[in-house]
């Protein structure tokens, strides 16, 4: 993970903490058994169509009503086909935004830090909020929501790092200028991590998480 590499392997084995394995989740009970659900009631109508079809009138079984019912069927084929279509690619289209928004994120991370380090002793409460903001959005991946214990905890986190950064002292020019560009980095990562948070809610596809 990109994020990772804002204090390397040898910080984080000191931290004592190891990424989440990427479980497989079970499907619902609900999905299985509507999947299933669908699946004999198909099974069960194709059966009925095959005993019933003998018995039809004449006129039922013909060329031109085996026409119609083809043509028909064609037709919700080729819906079916062209809103599974939109639908996917909307879908391919959010992931690749996200994605690529969260690497912009990490990246952002890193640079913070980065300018943390160069700050010098001054700037390590702001790298120790950080540091705590990064281990829950590593703990916490798999689920980004705006409401909940979770993302109350993620925003109170990420506040505890702007009031950090806020509170630098500033002893000299370079320092303040420092200050100032750390700052201006802050705002930039509040921005990315709610328009992240938005993209992921509100996708088709992808699943309410935390950061």
């Amino acid at each position: 993970m990109v994020i990772l590499n804002v204090y390397g392997k040898q910080d984080f084995n000191q931290m004592g903490h190891r990424l989440p394995s990427f479980r497989t989740r079970g499907m619902d009970v609900r999905e299985i058994g509507f999947s299933v659900g669908v699946a004999v009631l198909l099974t069960f109508a194709s059966l009925l169509v095959l005993f019933l079809y003998p018995k039809l009138p004449a006129r039922h079984r013909d060329d031109e009503t085996n026409t119609v019912v083809r043509l028909v069927a064609n037709i919700f084929v080729v819906v079916a086909s062209l809103a599974f279509g939109l639908i996917m690619n909307s879908s391919k289209n959010t992931f690749e935004s996200v994605d690529a928004s969260v690497h912009t994120f990490a990246t952002k991370l890193i640079l913070l830090d980065l300018g943390l380090r160069s700050y010098g002793l001054e700037g390590d409460q702001a790298r120790s909020a950080l540091r705590t903001y990064v281990e829950g959005a590593v703990e916490q991946q798999h689920h980004v929501s705006v409401s909940g214990p979770g993302a109350a905890a993620a925003q109170g986190r990420l506040q505890s790092l702007g009031q950090a950064l806020y509170g630098l002292e500033t002893r000299d020019a370079f320092h303040h200028d420092l200050a100032g560009s750390l700052q201006d980095q802050y705002a930039k990562i509040v921005e990315q991590r709610w328009s992240i948070v938005e993209s992921a809610t509100f996708s088709i596809s992808s699943r309410p998480s935390r950061m």
